[in-house]
């Protein structure tokens, strides 16, 4: 075999174990299942923020996004109160489907993760 077939050959090799790579890396997406998140703007974000801070008592808006969790809830309102952050869904008339501590807050706050409903 000559000299050029052996290097051809060598670079195909090496092609195909990183499109291989490639191809697990872009599987496994990272450390997070979680689809990016549509951020909601306008009008139905102010009632949406408003409705979720109302129902945990005050604090500040950080974000509205479309609810990715499933069942009844439309819209995904984090709310900054005292250092924590909650996310409270809601539905399509702005009523509180589930409050919880923010899951993709990370640290500590992890820990504590759970239901806060009532």
């Amino acid at each position: 075999m000559t000299r050029l077939k052996k290097v051809l050959m060598g670079v195909a090799a090496l092609a195909a174990f990183a499109a291989g790579g490639a191809a697990i890396a872009n599987a496994t997406g990272g450390s997070s299942s979680d689809p990016p998140d549509a951020a909601v703007t306008g009008a139905a974000a102010s009632r949406a923020g408003a409705a979720a801070a109302k129902a945990l008592g005050g604090g500040d808006v950080l974000s509205v996004e479309r609810s990715d969790e499933g069942g009844g809830a439309v819209y995904e309102v984090k709310v900054r109160q005292a250092g924590t952050v909650t996310e409270v869904q809601l539905d399509g008339g702005y009523g509180v489907t589930s409050k919880q501590l923010d899951d993709d807050q990370g640290g500590a706050g992890d820990e504590r993760d759970g239901e806060t409903d009532d």
